[in-house]
C-alpha cells in the first residue's frame, strides 16, 4: 500500500448489566466485553488473564456497545433508541450506572472520539450528533455524507469516514467537522479500529491483509505500514486499551492479541463462544472501532 492509496440498554443486565446485536466491547481498564444481542449472555475478558465474569442477564437487542473513553461502556439499542452506561471493575465485574431513552432510533455507527463524547452516526440520512456520558446531546446536524460503511476513531479527536466498496474515505474532527477527503483508499478493508496508541488499525477478512495509518491534526490521512499475515475469517477486532488489539473468530471462538509493529503476541481459544450463542459485534477498547449493526 503506497502512502496515497489507504488501507488501501432498556435495563442493561437486570440490576447488574446491560447489552444490544451480540458484541465485544473494551474500555481504558482493559477489559473486553463480550455479548451476544439475541441470548443477553455477556462475558468480561481480560489480556494475558482470560474470561473473568460471565452473566445470563443483560438486556437483549443492544445493537451497539462501545467504549466512550471515560472507562466506561455506551450502549445503544437502534430499534427502540434505547441506551445505558455501564462499567467493568478490576476483577471483571460488570455494573449497570444508568439506563434510559431519548437516543432515537436508526442510528448505524457509534465511536468515541477519545475526548469524552461519542459520535452516532446514521449512514441512511446523513445525520449524526455528538452524545456526552451523563450530560446527553451536545450537537446534532448533517454534512458527514451518507453511506458510510465504517467509522473509527483514532482516540485524538480524528475519526475516519471509510467506504468499503468504493475506497472514499474523509476524515472529521470534533467540533470541527470532515476536514479531507480521498477516493484512493483501498477497497474491502472489513475492520478499521483505533488501536489506543493514535494510530488506526485497518484489516481485511477476505484475504487476511492488513494495515495502520494515522491522522494528523490537520485531518491529512497517512498510511504507515501494510502487510499480509493476519489470517483470514476474523469477525471482530477490539483494542485493549492498552496498546493491543484483540482479534476474535465468532464462528470458532479463536482469539489472537495482535501488537502494532511487533505483530501477534498470543493466539488460542475459550472465549466462552457465546455461552451457547455466537457473540457477533465488536467495539473498540476506548470506543475507537466502528461498532455498526448488521
Amino acid at each position: 500500500m503506497s502512502k496515497r492509496s489507504v488501507l488501501g440498554l432498556v435495563c442493561l443486565v437486570a440490576a447488574t448489566s446491560l447489552a444490544g446485536s451480540s458484541s465485544i466491547a473494551a474500555e481504558p481498564s482493559n477489559h473486553v466485553l463480550f455479548y451476544s444481542a439475541g441470548s443477553g449472555a455477556g462475558c468480561t475478558w481480560r489480556p494475558w488473564v482470560g474470561i473473568e465474569r460471565c452473566y445470563n442477564n443483560f438486556s437483549t437487542g443492544w445493537t451497539h456497545i462501545t467504549g466512550d473513553g471515560t472507562g466506561q461502556l455506551t450502549f445503544y439499542n437502534a430499534s427502540n433508541g434505547k441506551g445505558g452506561i455501564g462499567k467493568i471493575a478490576g476483577a471483571g465485574h460488570f455494573t449497570t450506572s444508568w439506563s434510559g431513552d431519548g437516543f432515537g432510533a436508526g442510528w448505524t455507527h457509534l465511536t468515541a472520539t477519545g475526548t469524552g463524547l461519542v459520535l452516532f452516526y446514521n449512514a441512511a440520512t446523513d445525520q449524526g450528533a455528538i452524545w456526552k456520558p451523563w450530560s446527553g446531546f451536545q450537537w446534532r446536524g448533517s454534512g458527514f455524507g451518507a453511506g458510510w460503511t465504517h467509522l473509527a476513531s483514532d482516540g485524538n479527536g480524528e475519526a475516519l469516514f471509510y467506504n468499503a466498496s468504493t475506497g472514499a474515505g474523509c476524515t472529521w474532527r470534533v467540533w470541527v467537522g470532515i476536514q479531507k477527503c480521498y477516493t484512493n483508499f483501498s477497497t474491502g478493508w472489513t475492520h478499521i479500529t483505533g488501536d489506543g496508541t493514535g494510530q488506526l488499525t485497518f484489516y481485511n477478512a477476505s484475504n487476511g491483509k492488513g494495515g495502520i495509518g494515522k491522522i494528523d491534526g490537520a485531518g491529512h490521512f497517512t498510511t504507515s505500514w501494510s502487510g499480509d499475515g493476519f489470517d483470514t475469517g476474523w469477525t471482530h477486532l477490539a483494542a485493549d486499551g492498552a496498546g493491543l488489539v484483540l482479534f476474535y473468530n465468532a464462528a470458532t471462538d479463536q482469539g489472537a492479541i495482535w501488537k502494532p509493529w511487533s505483530g501477534f503476541q498470543w493466539k488460542g481459544a475459550g472465549f466462552g463462544h457465546g455461552l451457547g450463542a455466537r457473540w457477533t459485534n465488536v467495539a473498540g477498547p476506548l470506543g475507537l472501532g466502528s461498532d455498526h449493526a448488521g
